[in-house]
């Protein structure tokens, strides 16, 4: 429970400014500091009355004003995240990048997607008490080494909190904010047979053109292989999907028709 404790205890100090874009509203305690950890509702400043309300008999009841705190925009995440997943991800960006470690907790992310998400371990804690789930998650930490102080506090203190089973989702997300702030986009190309290196150089450029070279500074593909496609290519990058494919499922079922319709006209 040490590292949890100290992950609780990780608080830097954070200076209001106002921001000419939308800033990712910031968890804060009195004095503006903030906990990059804490992902409960905004603290309430009970030196500050907001409303009060009358419950009857002369019973009142005082609203306190909520304290909050914005991040400097230029730590705020390049896209806006929704739901609490979304908020508690949103944090993590912005603390990891006010303290200069963007690059290495995504380094970190991705050893805990290849050495801890998916193994054996992992799919059998699902009934495990905080302890064996710690013993997992330090067991995990011993092994990578070389991991930051960031996530070596985080994991011990989403087990605690009952939030280990959120780590694919804001991994993930975490991915998807970092690779935003590079221009990074990622195309997933679905073709009848491998594409050549030429061809995959062809389209990055025609996308880049697309969104505006100014959007992207690199294109990440993921290519398969669909065995029912006939020809043509299924390209989905963001919310843009192009399909122009042809199967043979739909050729065969062509074929079928046009053979139902010469039998019936030579009857």
């Amino acid at each position: 429970m040490a590292a949890s404790r100290a992950a609780r205890q990780a608080i830097i100090r954070v200076a209001a400014s106002p921001a000419s874009v939308s800033p990712v509203r910031c968890l804060a305690s009195g004095g503006g500091e903030y906990n990059p950890f804490t992902h409960s509702l905004d603290r309430l400043n009970t030196k500050k009355v907001a409303q009060t309300l009358d419950l009857g008999d002369g019973k009142t009841q005082k609203i306190f004003e909520r304290i909050k705190v914005e991040f400097p925009p230029e730590h705020c995440p390049p896209m806006r995240l929704s739901g609490p997943v979304g908020k508690i991800t949103s944090n993590l960006y912005s603390y990891a990048s006010m303290n200069g470690v963007l690059d290495a907790v995504e380094k970190d992310f991705h050893l805990v997607e290849k050495d801890l998400i998916g193994t054996k371990e992992w799919l059998n804690s699902n009934g495990w008490t905080t302890t064996q789930k710690l013993e997992m998650v330090n067991k995990f930490m011993s092994k990578a080494g070389s991991l930051t102080p960031f996530t070596k506090e985080l994991l011990p203190y989403f087990v605690e909190q009952k939030m280990l089973k959120h780590l694919p989702e804001i991994k993930d997300l975490f991915f998807k904010l970092v690779k935003e702030k590079r221009g990074e986009i990622d195309v997933f190309v679905t073709s009848a047979d491998p594409l050549d290196a030429a061809t995959l150089k062809q389209l990055e450029g025609l996308i880049i053109k697309q969104i505006g070279s100014s959007a992207a500074s690199k294109v990440n593909f993921h290519t398969d292989v669909d065995k029912d496609l006939v020809a043509g290519l299924r390209i989905r990058y963001k919310s843009t999907l192009i399909d122009n494919t042809i199967t043979r499922k739909v050729s065969a079922t062509k074929d079928t028709w046009a053979k139902a319709y010469q039998e019936a006209m030579a009857l």
